[in-house]
């Protein structure tokens, strides 16, 4: 019954005298009369698009991140989850956070990343959908064609804002981004060289509960640490697990300097820093008690993957180790 209806709403929706300039890859016979026609390559295969797309729909942070980096703005807006969102009413304008000063525009609330919603989809007319992953990949593709580029590897965002581009034409602006976060991230790197100097740094997230390892150098926000001259810890002895859970127990024993914990879920800043100062595991650790246990928003840090994302992350570091960085400044001038 769900398929039937997903069908009939498509259906009704395609009427030809409205259908959108952009195409998919079956539509090859459009191909070969307009000019202005290609075929991009994406993780779910092939798409093919004649013209720029005008009306975008972004179902995910990622795919926002590289559109709005592009300098193109979405018309709807998937959240991750429905906890982030202040407002919960479909086709409703709504704010994004991080990312909304990039926008000239708001964009209408579709619902969340693994459920977006196919008629507030559909009400939106778009000639192009963008997205992580789709399950319901083959009912959005009879809506509009949609490209799914996975975001979740260390710099896989530069990939796929290169291949975004070549939709939009805009392989010039793309090439600009990666060379201006490049640029960034050495700059920084210089900055922090002395404070991280022979430091080691764990990264975790937690609901609140239980606290998982990012140490994996193929990870997103694992990978912006190393980028910066931060060296995490390898968790080892835990299994084969690339985001290994730890216990209270075994914290104090990995003896790390720096520590940055994201916090997730419906977990807060703010809840988990109470939650260190009445833990006295937590309290016990060195890198606490030496005031160098930084909290930091999970969204931010490993749910948007993106090139805003990734220079609004590495201010985050410079802004929470700015205080190491005066002492070490102070230092020098005293010597």
């Amino acid at each position: 019954m769900s398929a039937l209806t997903i069908f009939l709403i498509i259906a009704c929706h395609q009427n030809p005298a409205t259908q959108p300039k952009t195409t998919l890859e079956n539509r090859s016979d459009l191909a070969s009369v307009d000019s202005t026609c290609q075929t991009i390559s994406h993780d779910a295969g092939t798409i093919t698009v004649c013209g720029q797309p005008e009306r975008v729909v972004a179902l995910d942070p990622h795919a926002m991140d590289l559109l709005l980096s592009l300098e193109v703005q979405p018309i709807g807006y998937a959240e991750v989850e429905v906890a982030l969102l202040k407002s919960f009413n479909l086709g409703a304008p709504m704010q994004v956070k991080y990312l909304g000063d990039r926008m000239t525009q708001s964009p209408k609330f579709i619902g969340t990343r693994n459920q977006p919603s196919l008629e507030a989809i559909l009400k939106l007319q778009p000639d192009l959908i963008v997205g992580e992953d789709a399950t319901n990949y083959d009912a959005l593709s009879r809506i509009a064609p949609t490209l799914l580029l996975a975001g979740t590897e260390a710099n896989r965002w530069q990939k796929n804002i290169q291949t975004l581009a070549q939709v939009f034409e805009a392989q010039e602006t793309a090439q600009a981004v990666i060379a201006a976060h490049n640029q960034k991230i050495a700059a920084v790197r210089a900055t922090l060289a002395p404070v991280v100097a022979q430091k080691r740094a764990l990264l975790l997230a937690t609901d609140g509960f239980s606290f998982t390892a990012f140490h994996d150098k193929q990870d997103y926000a694992g990978n912006l640490l190393r980028n910066l001259g931060i060296s995490l810890i390898a968790v080892g002895g835990l299994g084969d697990k690339r985001y290994p859970n730890l216990s209270l127990e075994v914290l104090p024993q990995l003896e790390a300097d720096l520590i940055f914990v994201m916090t997730a879920s419906n977990n807060t800043v703010d809840a988990e820093r109470e939650r260190w100062q009445q833990n006295a595991v937590l309290r016990s650790l060195c890198a606490y008690q030496n005031n160098q246990v930084y909290f930091v928003d999970y969204q931010l840090w490993s749910r948007i993957r993106g090139a805003i994302a990734a220079d609004l992350i590495v201010d985050n570091v410079q802004e929470l180790l700015n205080a190491e960085i005066s002492h070490f400044s102070d230092r020098q001038q005293i010597r």
